[in-house]
């Protein structure tokens, strides 16, 4: 899975992280439309919004330090991975490594202080 979380990172260099927020938000999408334990107990917005709350939420920690570098690409995806459980959101191989990455540079993106206020990827301009 790293090795498709560092491919998807190189051909994801220069996009906007607004960019990056529509296509995340279509990725966890499409996962909710394939199925999962949580499909029909939520709509597609909601699962969402649930699973972008959860990532913010789970990506404090290795976002919201003054000193912070760029994000280990396993500690971005176990985020990711752990946001979609807590959706009850069923991803498939390649949806890991495309959320994981796209997670990561909206992480470096943004300033500390900017990602610790967010409370939705709405604010991601």
């Amino acid at each position: 899975m790293l090795q498709a979380h560092a491919h998807e990172l190189s051909e994801l260099i220069g996009v906007r992280p607004a960019v990056l927020v529509l296509e995340l938000r279509e990725i966890v999408e499409r996962a909710g439309a394939r199925g999962g334990r949580s499909v029909g107990a939520l709509s597609h917005s909601r699962l969402v919004e649930g699973f972008e709350a959860s990532l913010i939420a789970q990506s404090r920690p290795i976002a919201c330090t003054k000193a912070r570098r760029a994000p280990e690409p396993a500690v971005v995806l176990q985020v990711v991975l752990a946001a979609a459980q807590m959706q009850r959101l069923t991803l498939t191989a390649s949806d890991g490594p495309a959320l994981s990455a796209r997670a990561q540079l909206l992480i470096e993106a943004l300033p500390p202080a900017t990602w610790c206020a967010l409370r939705t990827l709405d604010d991601v301009r």
